[in-house]
């Protein structure tokens, strides 16, 4: 995975994550990853039951002895390492004379660590994501791997925050890839393929090898500082993404076996094509010490209590959508939000945001002019549908005041 990761662009968004909230600060408010992201950029699934099962270490090493036909000591011998197995081993099975569900759980195991599930381990992966499949693959059907993934990485994220980690870890193709969808300006310079619609939107984006910059990340961290919210994609897959990913308007805690994390997209309106609020008070955690060193980062979350949530969906625990107001244009928030984020949000991350000058962007950022008009034709369709005379003096007013904007600019 590390070979097409941009780690400039990862540590300029990491560095604006906010524990608390499971979300990035920007100067025009918060944005996260939401699980319709993860359904659009990976295409696993995000309904099903959480992935909760634990084990032993003895109990997690007899899986492993059972898959390769092993005696502990024939493990241990080349195989098994400080608690993981060489991922060239599992390979290795893989490609053996093996019986087709022996192959299929040996991959399974083996996509499980090396893509959604990374750690620090290197070439090792923990026998822990062979639980689901260990009798067979059929294990791993009508399990929530999508919210999983999203769990590991928010909680990864956090942890690459803290002052003396160096690394992240947990599916840095998500990331990246959400990256890209969000903020037009940041993705590669070449064209994206065009895909099936069933396809992950990850594959539209070109594998390439970028080396780790100082100068790179500098440039990333000026260029996130002057971004409006004019610029960012606010709905990339559409309009209807709650119709396709229900589960994406639930508000609780997600999992992945000891890992539990916030979610809570009541911060993220915007991401669903409503206006932007003073969020409601957050979910707290039972505990937690996140220092600045990454060793002694804890969270605590009563177990029993995200799970209840989570299966109480969609009768209890969604967010609801009639509270809130639809947004004009995809950017839009109350008066009242900027204020309050100022307050309350990191002042570093907020340079001159009380006092904010005029906005003229240059012509050649095509995003932003582009994403003025399609707001604007989106509303003007609506308002014509409306047959409101008014309405439609009003569109064509705003109209008129995009191509002021435009012909002011250089």
């Amino acid at each position: 995975m590390y070979g097409h990761i941009d780690a400039s662009l990862i540590v300029a968004f990491v560095e604006r994550w906010q524990l608390d909230t499971s979300s990035f600060h920007m100067s025009f408010g918060e944005m996260s990853i939401m699980l319709h992201d993860v359904w659009q950029i990976l295409r696993i699934p995000i309904d099903g039951a959480m992935v909760t099962a634990d084990a032993s270490v003895e109990e997690l090493q007899s899986c492993v002895m059972e898959l390769f036909s092993m005696t502990r000591a024939e493990l241990q011998k080349g195989h098994y390492f400080n608690g993981g197995i060489r991922a060239a081993s599992v390979l290795e099975y893989c490609q053996g004379d093996r019986i087709a569900d022996a192959q299929a759980i040996a991959w399974t195991f083996l996509m499980l660590g090396c893509t959604l599930f990374m750690d620090k381990n290197g070439d090792l992966i923990r026998p822990s994501y062979l639980l689901e499949v260990q009798n067979s693959v059929a294990g791993a059907i009508g399990l929530s791997w999508g919210s999983a993934a999203l769990a590991y990485l928010y909680r990864h994220i956090g942890i690459a925050s803290r002052g003396d980690c160096g690394q992240i870890t947990g599916c840095l193709t998500l990331l990246q890839a959400w990256i890209y969808e969000y903020f037009p300006c940041f993705r590669p310079q070449w064209e994206g393929v065009t895909l099936d619609p069933a396809m992950p939107r990850a594959c539209m984006w070109p594998s390439i090898p970028l080396e780790k910059s100082g100068d790179r990340l500098k440039s990333y961290r000026v260029w996130i500082d002057e971004l409006t919210a004019d610029e960012v994609m606010w709905m990339p897959y559409g309009p209807d993404v709650i119709t396709h990913t229900p589960r994406t308007i639930y508000a609780g805690w997600i999992r992945y076996r000891d890992v539990i994390e916030p979610y809570m997209l009541g911060i993220c309106l915007r991401q669903l094509g409503y206006m932007k609020t003073i969020p409601r008070p957050i979910l707290r955690p039972l505990k937690s010490i996140r220092p600045w060193s990454s060793l002694k980062y804890r969270v605590e979350v009563p177990p029993d209590m995200a799970e209840d949530l989570w299966t109480s969906f969609p009768e209890a625990c969604m967010l609801i959508l009639s509270w809130f107001t639809l947004a004009r244009t995809h950017s839009d928030c109350e008066e009242q939000y900027m204020p309050w984020y100022c307050l309350h949000s990191h002042p570093q991350l907020l340079p001159d945001m009380l006092e904010p000058g005029p906005v003229i962007h240059t012509r050649s950022n095509s995003e932003v002019w582009v994403s003025h008009s399609a707001n604007w034709g989106e509303g003007a369709l609506d308002a014509m549908n409306l047959f409101d005379e008014d309405v439609a003096a009003e569109w064509r007013q705003s109209y008129d005041q995009i191509l002021d904007a435009w012909n002011s600019a250089k």
